[in-house]
Protein backbone atom coordinates (compact mmCIF):
# COMPACT_ATOMS: atom_id res chain seq x y z
CA UNK A 1 0.00 0.00 0.00
CA UNK A 2 1.25 3.37 -0.99
CA UNK A 3 0.00 6.80 0.19
CA UNK A 4 0.73 10.01 -1.02
CA UNK A 5 -0.75 13.45 -1.82
CA UNK A 6 -1.70 14.66 -5.42
CA UNK A 7 0.24 17.07 -7.24
CA UNK A 8 -2.38 19.32 -6.95
CA UNK A 9 -2.03 19.28 -3.16
CA UNK A 10 1.30 19.51 -3.40
CA UNK A 11 1.30 22.47 -5.79
CA UNK A 12 -1.40 24.27 -3.26
CA UNK A 13 0.51 23.36 0.03
CA UNK A 14 4.37 22.97 -0.61
CA UNK A 15 4.99 23.54 2.91
CA UNK A 16 2.37 20.05 4.02
CA UNK A 17 4.67 17.90 6.15
CA UNK A 18 2.24 14.59 6.13
CA UNK A 19 3.27 12.05 8.39
CA UNK A 20 1.98 8.46 8.11
CA UNK A 21 2.25 5.20 9.87
CA UNK A 22 1.38 1.54 9.76
CA UNK A 23 0.52 -0.48 12.06
CA UNK A 24 -0.98 -4.20 12.40
CA UNK A 25 -2.29 -6.21 14.46
CA UNK A 26 -4.31 -3.70 16.92
CA UNK A 27 -7.01 -5.35 18.73
CA UNK A 28 -10.47 -4.47 20.03
CA UNK A 29 -8.89 -5.31 23.58
CA UNK A 30 -5.82 -2.83 23.13
CA UNK A 31 -5.10 -1.40 27.25
CA UNK A 32 -4.33 2.11 25.79
CA UNK A 33 -6.98 4.01 28.39
CA UNK A 34 -4.36 5.05 30.59
CA UNK A 35 -2.41 6.56 27.76
CA UNK A 36 -5.52 8.28 26.08
CA UNK A 37 -6.49 9.85 29.61
CA UNK A 38 -3.16 11.16 29.62
CA UNK A 39 -2.91 12.75 26.50
CA UNK A 40 -6.86 14.34 26.68
CA UNK A 41 -5.47 15.56 30.79
CA UNK A 42 -3.04 17.40 28.44
CA UNK A 43 -5.85 18.83 26.28
CA UNK A 44 -7.67 19.85 29.19
CA UNK A 45 -4.95 22.04 30.68
CA UNK A 46 -4.51 23.85 27.44
CA UNK A 47 -8.19 24.32 27.04
CA UNK A 48 -7.90 25.63 30.24
CA UNK A 49 -5.59 28.56 29.19
CA UNK A 50 -7.52 29.52 26.53
CA UNK A 51 -11.24 31.07 26.20
CA UNK A 52 -11.85 29.17 23.08
CA UNK A 53 -10.06 26.38 21.22
CA UNK A 54 -9.35 28.69 18.20
CA UNK A 55 -6.49 30.62 20.46
CA UNK A 56 -4.67 28.08 19.70
CA UNK A 57 -2.17 28.40 17.80
CA UNK A 58 -1.65 24.92 15.78
CA UNK A 59 -5.73 26.20 14.96
CA UNK A 60 -4.98 29.34 13.94
CA UNK A 61 -2.40 28.10 11.62
CA UNK A 62 -5.36 25.21 10.13
CA UNK A 63 -7.74 28.20 10.38
CA UNK A 64 -5.07 30.17 7.63
CA UNK A 65 -5.23 27.58 5.88
CA UNK A 66 -8.50 26.39 5.37
CA UNK A 67 -8.77 30.55 4.62
CA UNK A 68 -6.36 29.82 1.64
CA UNK A 69 -8.47 26.96 0.23
CA UNK A 70 -11.27 29.72 0.02
CA UNK A 71 -13.48 28.47 2.80
CA UNK A 72 -14.75 30.00 6.05
CA UNK A 73 -12.14 28.98 9.13
CA UNK A 74 -15.20 28.87 11.44
CA UNK A 75 -17.70 27.51 9.22
CA UNK A 76 -15.04 24.79 7.84
CA UNK A 77 -13.15 23.40 10.82
CA UNK A 78 -10.45 21.04 11.08
CA UNK A 79 -10.90 18.18 12.52
CA UNK A 80 -8.92 18.08 16.06
CA UNK A 81 -11.01 21.49 16.23
CA UNK A 82 -14.18 19.72 15.76
CA UNK A 83 -12.82 17.23 18.57
CA UNK A 84 -11.77 20.03 21.08
CA UNK A 85 -14.80 21.35 20.89
CA UNK A 86 -16.89 18.94 21.44
CA UNK A 87 -14.18 17.64 24.34
CA UNK A 88 -14.49 21.00 25.63
CA UNK A 89 -18.36 20.56 25.65
CA UNK A 90 -18.53 16.86 27.16
CA UNK A 91 -16.00 16.82 29.26
CA UNK A 92 -14.62 13.66 27.22
CA UNK A 93 -14.74 11.35 23.89
CA UNK A 94 -16.26 8.64 23.15
CA UNK A 95 -14.69 5.00 23.21
CA UNK A 96 -14.77 3.87 19.92
CA UNK A 97 -11.86 1.12 18.87
CA UNK A 98 -8.44 1.49 20.80
CA UNK A 99 -6.12 2.85 17.70
CA UNK A 100 -9.22 5.27 17.30
CA UNK A 101 -9.42 6.53 21.22
CA UNK A 102 -5.80 7.12 21.47
CA UNK A 103 -5.51 9.00 17.80
CA UNK A 104 -8.07 10.94 19.04
CA UNK A 105 -6.48 11.50 22.12
CA UNK A 106 -3.53 12.41 20.48
CA UNK A 107 -5.04 14.91 17.80
CA UNK A 108 -6.98 16.59 20.98
CA UNK A 109 -3.35 17.22 23.09
CA UNK A 110 -1.53 18.57 20.15
CA UNK A 111 -4.28 20.14 18.29
CA UNK A 112 -3.55 18.49 14.92
CA UNK A 113 -5.56 16.16 12.47
CA UNK A 114 -5.24 12.16 13.19
CA UNK A 115 -6.62 9.97 10.60
CA UNK A 116 -7.30 6.50 11.03
CA UNK A 117 -8.06 4.38 8.05
CA UNK A 118 -9.01 0.89 7.80
CA UNK A 119 -6.46 -0.32 5.01
CA UNK A 120 -8.39 -3.73 4.64
CA UNK A 121 -11.22 -1.55 3.28
CA UNK A 122 -9.26 0.23 0.59
CA UNK A 123 -8.66 -1.31 -2.90
CA UNK A 124 -6.19 -1.13 -5.06
CA UNK A 125 -2.47 -0.09 -4.00
CA UNK A 126 -2.79 3.05 -3.36
CA UNK A 127 -4.48 5.43 -1.04
CA UNK A 128 -3.79 9.25 -2.32
CA UNK A 129 -5.35 12.25 -0.85
CA UNK A 130 -6.87 14.71 -3.77
CA UNK A 131 -9.04 17.64 -3.73
CA UNK A 132 -13.07 16.58 -3.63
CA UNK A 133 -14.69 16.27 -6.82
CA UNK A 134 -17.47 18.50 -5.26
CA UNK A 135 -15.79 21.83 -6.07
CA UNK A 136 -18.11 23.60 -3.31
CA UNK A 137 -17.19 21.27 -0.11
CA UNK A 138 -13.22 22.23 -1.07
CA UNK A 139 -12.47 19.19 1.05
CA UNK A 140 -10.16 16.64 0.72
CA UNK A 141 -10.70 12.98 0.16
CA UNK A 142 -8.80 9.47 -0.45
CA UNK A 143 -8.83 8.16 -3.87
CA UNK A 144 -8.47 4.67 -4.61
CA UNK A 145 -7.29 2.81 -6.59
CA UNK A 146 -5.86 5.09 -9.31
CA UNK A 147 -5.60 9.18 -8.90
CA UNK A 148 -6.38 10.78 -12.45
CA UNK A 149 -6.37 14.59 -12.69
CA UNK A 150 -9.72 15.89 -13.48
CA UNK A 151 -9.79 17.23 -16.91
CA UNK A 152 -12.11 20.65 -16.34
CA UNK A 153 -10.89 21.27 -12.73
CA UNK A 154 -7.21 20.34 -12.83
CA UNK A 155 -7.87 18.60 -9.14
CA UNK A 156 -8.18 15.04 -8.54
CA UNK A 157 -9.88 12.34 -7.29
CA UNK A 158 -10.28 8.45 -8.92
CA UNK A 159 -12.73 8.48 -11.79
CA UNK A 160 -11.70 4.86 -13.57
CA UNK A 161 -15.77 3.78 -12.42
CA UNK A 162 -17.05 7.48 -12.28
CA UNK A 163 -18.31 7.44 -9.07
CA UNK A 164 -16.43 10.19 -6.06
CA UNK A 165 -14.71 8.11 -3.31
CA UNK A 166 -15.36 10.64 -0.98
CA UNK A 167 -17.64 9.84 1.69
CA UNK A 168 -20.42 12.25 -0.27
CA UNK A 169 -21.19 13.68 3.29
CA UNK A 170 -22.41 17.52 2.81
CA UNK A 171 -20.56 19.34 5.28
CA UNK A 172 -22.84 21.72 5.84
CA UNK A 173 -25.06 19.15 7.29
CA UNK A 174 -23.66 19.47 10.71
CA UNK A 175 -22.53 15.68 10.63
CA UNK A 176 -19.31 14.74 13.58
CA UNK A 177 -17.33 11.72 12.23
CA UNK A 178 -14.99 11.88 14.75
CA UNK A 179 -15.95 8.26 15.29
CA UNK A 180 -13.06 6.55 13.73
CA UNK A 181 -14.78 5.06 11.39
CA UNK A 182 -12.01 6.14 9.04
CA UNK A 183 -14.43 8.33 7.44
CA UNK A 184 -13.77 12.05 7.16
CA UNK A 185 -14.93 14.20 9.92
CA UNK A 186 -16.81 16.67 9.04
CA UNK A 187 -16.83 20.50 10.67
CA UNK A 188 -19.61 21.13 13.04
Amino acid sequence: MQFQHSAPIWRDFPALVPVALYAEGITADAPVGPAADRFAAVAKSRLAAVAAEGELPEIQAWRRAFAAMGLKPTQYRCASESLLRRFRKEGSLPRLHPLVDLCNAVSLAFAIPVAVLDLSAVTGPELQAAWSLTPQTAVLTAASPRFTPAADQGDGADRSDGADRSDGADPSDGADRSDGSGERRDPQ
